[in-house]
């Protein structure tokens, strides 16, 4: 691997100028789930 693995499933924050919320979503990278699949850990589905 040649990366570091960091993921956020969702994020949600206030936006800087108008204070609404703002929810971003993402799905698992493929390396991400791969690797986690090797360590033995599924994510939900």
């Amino acid at each position: 691997m040649t990366t570091m693995l960091l993921h956020a499933s969702e994020i949600i924050f206030n936006h800087p100028i108008n204070q609404k919320n703002l929810s971003i979503n993402a799905n698992i990278h493929s390396e991400f789930k791969r690797m986690m699949e090797l360590m033995f850990w599924s994510p939900e589905k």
